[in-house]
């Protein structure tokens, strides 16, 4: 009964361990876009490299002919939950891990794996 202990322990460490070392490879290898939301989606949220100062209190027509050719348009994966979709707003500062792709449009496109925000 101890040996069947003692290998239980170290099969349930070990995958401890396995999975947080899959986990902090994630987040430091996959590529990351950090900056502030200009407009969110159902689907998606376009993200430029601003500063929240910069987009608040200012109306959607000057924050487009400021931004229109900058930032990433980054569509959303299916697996965020909707509770979390709905708290996205305009100037709140985000980074986004994702595939490192970005397709050439203006402003540029983009598939997101993640979504952390930064709440000041």
């Amino acid at each position: 009964m101890n040996k069947i202990m003692k290998r239980l322990l170290l099969i349930i460490t070990s995958l401890i361990i396995i999975t947080s070392l899959s986990v902090l490879f994630f987040f430091t290898s996959t590529p990351s876009f950090t900056g502030v939301i200009l407009e969110v989606n159902k689907s998606s949220i376009w993200v430029v490299e601003a500063s929240a100062h910069n987009i608040k209190n200012k109306s959607d027509d000057e924050l487009y002919e400021k931004y229109k050719y900058q930032g990433i348009v980054f569509q959303l994966p299916s697996y965020i939950p909707e509770r979390i979709l709905k708290e996205f707003s305009q100037g709140q500062e985000v980074k986004i891990y994702f595939s490192g792709q970005v397709r050439n449009s203006a402003p540029a496109g983009g598939d997101a794996y993640w979504v952390i925000t930064f709440d000041k």
